[in-house]
């Protein structure tokens, strides 16, 4: 028979064990801080393949408006985040539901957006519950299936005739009204928030859009429609404002 304090010693065994399972089972957590005093923020660390992945979740107050936190931040002044200006490349996806203001222009999130920056020095404010997804190096492009991120794709380079860069695929959100949508296009677009696109100053090219499904889209104020296999081509320097309805989906191709 097991004498008591080997029962004892085995009882702690075992329950040491389940307890470091359980704990070694949890996301790693990088670091941890209170954005106000009923509010906080978890940075936690995953291992892609390809590159490195940073989750940052946090509840919002109902009011619009309240503080929202980015990843590798500058804590400004007011409680308000700003993105570290030294980070000259990263990927972000926002998801949630709630009103959110870029620059002091509220635009809606209903699902999730996504965009590519060059330059993130503007600042986000937030009402609603989001989840942040940094990326802090960016998706490769030599990959042989894209990269999917809910509705929103990477492709890998594509040999298009013509065409010998890259090559983005977005999928839209039908809505009623005409909306703003985001486009993830790499190493070109910066997400401002408000479907504001810039060009990066260092690159020059030709995008094509061509619609898969024919829908209404705005450029710079001038309505033009895109019905499938049409194309549209831009050259040139931008600005480049573009927003739009579609029922499903356009190609985004850049041409170095």
């Amino acid at each position: 028979m097991i004498s008591l304090s080997k029962k004892r010693y085995l009882s702690f065994f075992i329950i040491f064990s389940l307890l470091l399972m359980v704990s070694c089972g949890k996301k790693k957590i990088i670091k941890k801080y209170h954005v106000t005093k009923d509010e906080e923020a978890v940075f936690c660390e995953v291992q892609p393949k390809a590159w490195k992945k940073i989750y940052i979740s946090s509840k919002f107050n109902e009011t619009p408006k309240s503080n929202f936190i980015l990843s590798k931040l500058k804590i400004e002044k007011d409680n308000l985040f700003k993105l570290d200006p030294t980070l000259q490349s990263i990927f972000l996806v926002l998801k949630g539901e709630g009103l959110f203001y870029d620059d002091q222009k509220e635009f809606l999130l209903r699902e999730e957006i996504a965009g590519y920056g060059y330059d993130c020095s503007a600042f986000i404010k937030a009402g609603g519950e989001l989840e942040l997804i940094l990326l802090e190096k960016e998706p490769s492009l030599e990959m042989e299936k894209g990269i999917i991120i809910k509705n929103l794709f990477w492709i890998s380079k594509e040999n298009l005739p013509g065409y010998n860069e890259v090559s983005a695929k977005i999928i839209f959100h039908p809505q009623k009204d005409k909306t703003n949508f985001f486009i993830i296009l790499a190493e070109v677009l910066k997400d401002r928030g408000n479907i504001n696109y810039d060009i990066h100053p260092q690159q020059h090219g030709v995008f094509c859009l061509q619609g898969e499904i024919k829908g209404k889209f705005y450029n710079e104020e001038k309505e033009f429609t895109i019905n499938p296999n049409d194309t549209a081509f831009t050259e040139g320097h931008f600005p480049h404002i573009l927003t739009g309805v579609a029922e499903e989906s356009l190609l985004f191709i850049y041409q170095g």
